[in-house]
């Protein structure tokens, strides 16, 4: 007689164990379908991270490969003038700021109240300053204006007057000091004005400081950071080029640099702890200019002021906090420079240090014996060490900087002939 084993085994075979079948492979393809997906995106988004790193790659070889090629067919005393920056005296391109980029061939000029006028002539001046540098030189200008806001507002028409810096440091808002970076670098940019000494990353902790004080962003470097790196990245992407200033930072003192010559007695230890801090974070956040300060730091440097000083330009700002743009340094003419190294040569001195760029607000005689001293120098060999030559270095750095932000392209088309390149 046959046994029936139905009973001894448990009804789910029958009934619930198909379908638990089922559903494990529905799982199991599942998760393979998903990890093959994965897989796909995952290397999807390598590969696409890898072209944009190829793009941007190629995109700064070949602004690095144009550069040195600009470079290298400069004469002597192109080379010379383009590391010094002029101002002019009027609102109009007349015989003297003519014969000022002529005579200089400059890598800039700075406008001042002075120049400023309605936007319709802000507009015009730009253009045919341009113009006359491209016909002399066959490079644009970098045209440069304090905006700080507040009390340092230059423009005045055509453009949105913020509050000064002091007002914006207190939001502790990087968004909105973004926003006004963003605004003020825009609208300067669309008046031809493409180079800004804008944000001021000196930290106010003294009270009794006479030039910067409202300035300032605030008492503490976390104040200072979060509001200056906003507006320099906003202003980075607007069209008129950022400076963080004053480094190595202006804060700390009771001397104006325009009428003195300031001394900061402190190691490099604390000012890694304070007035460092700012400039160090601004700096791995991608800005391409940096100001430097007429102001002595005894246990940096007892002999120059950091304009001047290789041991600040070259050995803290470059090699130890790893810049590699643009250093700028303030008026040469300032009281801290000119009662107290005129008769050192302080162009050439700037230049051996690490600046990039003399800053000069006059023109005439003063701005031909700076292009002489350089001129003089260049030819006796001052700047060659080895096989570098610091002036072509010097003037490596700002052509790649024009190059990056479109003011030689800008400006080598007929485009550069009519009006509406700067659109009202």
């Amino acid at each position: 007689m046959k046994q029936n084993i139905t009973p001894l085994l448990p009804e789910f075979v029958f009934t619930e164990f198909p379908v638990f079948l089922f559903c494990q492979t529905m799982i199991r393809r599942f998760l393979f379908v998903s990890l093959l997906l994965l897989g796909f995106l995952t290397i999807l988004y390598y590969v696409s991270s890898y072209q944009q790193d190829l793009q941007a790659n190629s995109l700064d070889g070949y602004l690095e490969f144009q550069a040195k090629e600009i470079v290298n067919k400069m004469s002597p005393e192109e080379l010379s003038g383009q590391v010094i920056h002029v101002s002019i005296p009027g609102k109009t391109l007349d015989q003297t700021a003519e014969k000022e980029i002529e005579e200089i061939l400059p890598g800039g000029i700075i406008l001042f109240g002075i120049n400023l006028g309605t936007k319709e002539e802000i507009s015009n001046l730009n253009l045919e300053l341009q113009k006359k540098s491209i016909e002399f030189s066959k490079l644009p200008l970098l045209i440069s204006v304090d905006q700080e806001g507040g009390r340092v507002l230059r423009v005045r028409d055509g453009v949105t007057q913020f509050p000064g810096a002091m007002a914006l440091g207190q939001t502790k808002n990087s968004d909105y000091a973004y926003k006004v970076g963003f605004v003020t670098s825009y609208q300067l940019r669309k008046l031809g004005l493409n180079f800004v000494f804008a944000p001021d990353l000196d930290i106010n902790n003294n009270p009794d400081n006479p030039v910067i004080n409202t300035r300032s962003m605030g008492s503490t470097p976390e104040m200072v950071s979060i509001a200056g790196i906003g507006y320099e990245k906003g202003a980075r992407i607007g069209g008129a080029i950022p400076t963080i200033k004053h480094f190595p930072g202006h804060g700390d003192t009771n001397v104006d640099s325009h009428l003195g010559l300031p001394k900061i007695d402190k190691t490099l230890e604390e000012l890694e702890k304070m007035e460092l801090i700012p400039f160090q974070e601004s700096i791995q956040q991608g800005a391409e200019v940096v100001m430097s300060a007429h102001i002595v730091y005894p246990k940096l440097d007892p002999d120059f002021p950091a304009t001047l000083s290789s041991k600040i330009l070259k050995g803290i700002l470059r090699e130890r906090m790893g810049f590699k743009g643009v250093v700028i340094t303030d008026a040469m003419e300032m009281d801290a420079i000119d009662k107290h190294y005129k008769d050192k040569n302080p162009g050439v001195l700037a230049i051996l240090a690490g600046a990039d760029i003399l800053l000069m607000t006059s023109w005439g005689k003063t701005t031909r014996d700076m292009k002489n001293q350089i001129l003089t120098a260049y030819k006796n060999g001052i700047f060659q060490k080895g096989e570098r030559d610091l002036l072509k270095e010097a003037v490596y750095r700002q052509i790649l900087l024009k190059l990056k932000h479109g003011i030689i392209y800008e400006f080598s088309s007929k485009k550069s002939e009519s009006k509406e390149n700067y659109p009202i």
